[in-house]
């Protein structure tokens, strides 16, 4: 009959050769809401393990077909059983047994000759600090999947952000057509060939389309003129990098979206703005953008300009070398220049000949 306090029976593997080992301690254990899985030899213990959920392991220090500090070693080096509590059984008193054994990561060890009640005590002490490993990976596998949960909640929300932001901008500034969806396939390529991770690749095409999103607090007589801006027109059209900043900060969008917009017409020689900041003081992110915004504006019809032929396009960007653009990421727009062509090609606007 179990005894009083056990809810369930804790499953034991007992790994000795030793017959008299095995009747002691069985009889030690079982009357008292153990099951004791004996195995004769190392490989017999480790298939007991493998059969089902073990709670502990008691090891011979001497077992047939190797060392038991090796069976130790072997089950705390083993994610399914590392939190898993090992007690060497210990032929004597010796210091190097000892020694040996918990250096092998061993949770605890007793010596012949054995005493029931010590045994006990270990394995119940050991017990509960290996449930309380449990519990504690338990939650912590739970605190992941709610971060998971959090994260994807997050991304949507964030998802919905970049949209609703997006189509503000093209509701201010109808004549872009399919720049931003442009702008956004180049970055990402022009991150991916410089070796920028996954994560951030992708970061910088999703918030690339919102790189002129402070256009919406310009005046639009500012926005649409098609006349030179007078030194005061020209200022606050400037400010669209502080406006989208600002507005950003406010939604608490990315940093690489805030980035993006406060910084993308910085110039590699310090001569840009808001700022002036000069080579990789600019946000990689920014001096992406900044390329393939250009780029792609030079080709594209605007009320104040006509569309450059490709040919004068490109001399622009290779002219401007070290100059407004990262050399670095002019040498990969080179190397990529077909791919950006096509993107151009796919995204065409409808009121560009086809």
């Amino acid at each position: 009959m179990q005894r009083r306090g056990f809810v369930s029976r804790f499953r034991i593997v007992l790994a000795s050769a030793n017959a008299g080992t095995v009747s002691e301690l069985n009889e030690f254990l079982q009357p008292f809401g153990y099951d004791v899985i004996s195995a004769a030899s190392g490989r017999d213990a480790l298939s007991a393990i493998r059969g089902g959920p073990i709670d502990l392991v008691l090891i011979d220090y001497k077992l047939p077909d190797m060392p038991g500090i090796r069976l130790c070693q072997h089950l705390k080096q083993t994610p399914d059983t590392d939190v898993v509590p090992v007690v060497m059984l210990l032929p004597g008193q010796s210091r190097e047994d000892r020694v040996r054994s918990l250096q092998a990561g061993a949770d605890d060890f007793i010596t012949r000759p054995f005493d029931d009640i010590e045994l006990r005590a270990r394995v119940r002490s050991l017990l509960r600090v290996k449930l309380l490993h449990q519990r504690l990976r338990n939650e912590k596998l739970l605190l992941e999947v709610r971060l998971r949960e959090r994260t994807r909640e997050i991304e949507e929300l964030t998802l919905g952000l970049v949209a609703a932001l997006e189509k503000a901008t093209e509701f201010n500034d109808m004549d872009t057509g399919s720049h931003i969806l442009r702008v956004c396939e180049t970055s990402e390529l022009l991150a991916r060939t410089i070796g920028l991770p996954d994560v951030m690749s992708e970061k910088i095409r999703r918030y690339a389309s919102l790189h002129d999103i402070g256009k919406v607090a310009v005046p639009h007589n500012i926005l649409k003129k098609q006349d030179k801006l007078t030194p005061d027109e020209w200022e606050e059209m400037k400010r669209h990098t502080l406006y989208g900043y600002e507005l950003l900060v406010t939604a608490r969008a990315d940093v690489v979206a805030q980035n993006i917009a406060y910084y993308h017409h910085e110039k590699f020689d310090g001569s840009g703005y808001p700022q002036g900041l000069a080579g990789r003081q600019i946000p990689v992110e920014a001096r992406i953008v900044a390329l393939a915004d250009v780029f792609d504006a030079l080709l594209s019809k605007r009320c104040y300009k006509a569309p450059y032929p490709e040919e004068t396009a490109l001399n622009v960007i290779y002219r401007d070398s070290g100059k407004h653009f990262d050399p670095d990421l002019v040498a990969a727009f080179k190397v990529r220049l077909p791919e950006i062509l096509e993107i151009r090609d796919r995204y065409r606007d409808s009121t560009e000949p086809g």
